[in-house]
């Protein structure tokens, strides 16, 4: 056993006993995909308009229920704050004046 066929050898080292050292040439690369071509763009024209209006009525529903869903959070909150001011004691440093507190 020469010595560059001992350094080959080893339990992380992965070659031939030759010591050549090389790799195993790689696997012919696949075929490159065949070409679809359609007789027509019209196809693709038509399903992509379906699936746009489909998208924007999804699109409108969900901003339509995300609008309703901020509205009524956003009048828990003043609810809430309504309470707290009740507890704390009487009406809002605001009321008072007429206007809105800290103006």
């Amino acid at each position: 056993m020469s010595h560059k066929e001992a350094q080959l050898e080893g339990p992380d080292v992965h070659c031939t006993r030759q010591g050549t050292g090389t790799a195993p040439a790689p696997a012919a690369a696949p075929a490159p995909p065949r070409s679809l071509k359609l007789a027509s763009a019209e196809p693709q024209g038509l399903t992509s308009f379906a699936l746009s209006l489909l998208l924007v009525f999804r699109t409108n529903s969900s901003y339509g229920r995300f609008d309703e869903a901020r509205k009524i959070w956003g009048g828990i909150l003043n609810r809430a704050r309504n309470i707290a001011n009740q507890v704390r004691g009487g009406p809002s440093p605001g009321a008072a004046r007429g206007g809105l507190p800290g103006l």
